[in-house]
């Protein structure tokens, strides 16, 4: 655990207790934990590590989640349980929509459990959501007491998971089996590449692939086995997941390598390709003694081709076969992305079809809307900012992801505009809400005072 952030380290039981409320209930819930300070064996750096939850009693909606009466009176219980070296040290909760902290956050769970009388040295925080793609967004902060007073922010935090003792075994028996058993080849030289890294209009679709940044390059091997299903050591690819993605049988494509020749087989839109490389000033025309296609296999919308190279030239025709292949799937994302951008701007023109503005942002009014609709939609801001100091933001479902409005705010959040019918319904919802919540604050304070005031009169009159 080297570095110079703070660490947290979560038991395994901790890990999969979250994992799984984050996943599988779409309300807010809560956990308190129990946990020491602990000091890594080989480097003697220190960490926090949360070893068990308790899950009190408590009051939640799909926003928002309170401890009862009956649940601090747990926490209570509990306490008196730990050892010498422990300390009631951690508050979990799960966030609908995203991990990042809201100004109840602040009130409620910070301010609670870090308030001057508790007396706490230090405490952690740990807010979950689940993005909607399988992964959990999360985010941390730790509030030190003593011996000063400091707030660790997430980007200051690291942190780790402990593995149960049968993930430990699996991963050391798995690692024999590869040192015994495998031996990796691959037909692909290291300077075979595709030039989908490299392309602005790659970014956003290799992001949620996993992939490497766009700095990184694509090389050979990895880029074969990392966008397309290939089978013997790669003798065999085809196209039939494209990075993840089914596609349509016009653009289907596969090679396989065979009994010193090759069998193509082609979509129409592929077979244009392995036309003009067998074509008189083609790549393969040259290095190819004899082609055929298959009269018997080829059908309306698949041609197969089978290829037998010229003498010494076996490992010339198998990369000019593979970067042919790689090229086509370059046009391939590239028609693809247009065909993504024509409906992204048609769906974005429907979305505008009506407007709602808000201006001076009077009371944070602009913060609290955008921050409750966290709560109701996935928000995907872009990194882009106009000219004017505009920024933007594209509202999604969170069911079927689909685009339901838009957001355009001012860098200092004074003016918004929200677009797109079913996000203005979201947005004069919570707006509602929090003038009622308002009205009612301000109600029970005066119910308050009042109170005070009578108590006051009763003891001078009994006075």
């Amino acid at each position: 655990m080297g570095g110079a952030k703070a660490k947290v380290l979560l038991s395994y039981e901790v890990r999969k207790t979250i994992e799984w409320l984050t996943f599988n209930y779409d309300k807010e819930i809560g956990a308190v934990g129990i946990g020491k300070i602990q000091e890594d064996e080989d480097t003697k750096e220190k960490y926090f590590y949360i070893q068990r939850l308790l899950f009190p009693k408590q009051n939640v909606t799909s926003s928002t989640v309170k401890i009862t009466g009956p649940g601090w009176m747990q926490i209570n219980d509990e306490l008196k349980k730990i050892g010498e070296d422990e300390y009631f040290c951690f508050y979990w909760h799960r966030h609908p929509g995203s991990a990042a902290h809201s100004s109840t956050d602040e009130e409620d769970t910070y301010g609670t459990f870090m308030t001057e009388s508790a007396g706490r040295p230090f405490f952690v925080f740990m807010q979950t959501a689940d993005k909607g793609n399988g992964d959990m967004d999360y985010e941390m902060r730790i509030d030190i007491r003593r011996p000063v007073r400091a707030t660790i922010e997430n980007d200051s935090v690291d942190l780790y998971y402990e593995e149960s003792e049968e993930e430990i075994k699996r991963a050391e028996d798995c690692r024999k089996i590869i040192d015994e058993v495998v031996t990796e080849s691959s037909y692909i030289p290291a300077k075979t590449q595709i030039n989908v890294a490299s392309k602005q209009d790659m970014k956003d679709y290799f992001k949620t692939q996993g992939q490497p940044s766009r700095n990184e390059s694509y090389v050979g091997q990895t880029t074969i086995e990392r966008l397309f299903n290939t089978e013997r050591n790669g003798e065999y690819v085809d196209n039939s997941l494209f990075a993840g993605v089914a596609v349509d049988k016009t653009e289907q494509a596969s090679f396989e390598f065979k009994d010193g020749g090759c069998v193509i087989k082609a979509g129409k839109m592929f077979q244009k390709v392995i036309d003009e490389a067998l074509a008189e000033k083609g790549l393969l025309n040259k290095l190819v003694r004899r082609h055929t296609t298959d009269a018997k296999q080829n059908t309306k919308t698949m041609k197969v081709y089978k290829i037998q190279p010229a003498a010494k030239s076996y490992q010339a025709m198998k990369d000019a076969v593979a970067e042919r292949f790689l090229k086509y799937h370059e046009v391939l994302k590239r028609v693809w992305d247009k065909q993504e951008q024509k409906e992204e701007e048609e769906d974005f023109n429907v979305a505008k079809a009506k407007e709602y503005t808000i201006s001076e942002n009077k009371e944070k009014l602009i913060e609290e809307i955008i921050q409750g609709l966290y709560s109701h939609a996935m928000v995907d801001w872009s990194d882009y900012t106009s000219k004017k100091g505009l920024t933007f933001a594209s509202v999604l479902g969170f069911d079927d992801q689909q685009l339901i409005g838009c957001i355009e705010v001012d860098k200092k959040f004074e003016n918004a505009k929200f677009s797109g019918e079913e996000l203005i319904k979201i947005v004069n919802t919570l707006e509602t809400e929090m003038f009622e919540n308002d009205i009612a604050k301000e109600q029970e304070a005066q119910g308050q005072l009042e109170h005070e005031f009578n108590r006051g009169r009763k003891n001078d009159y009994i006075g």
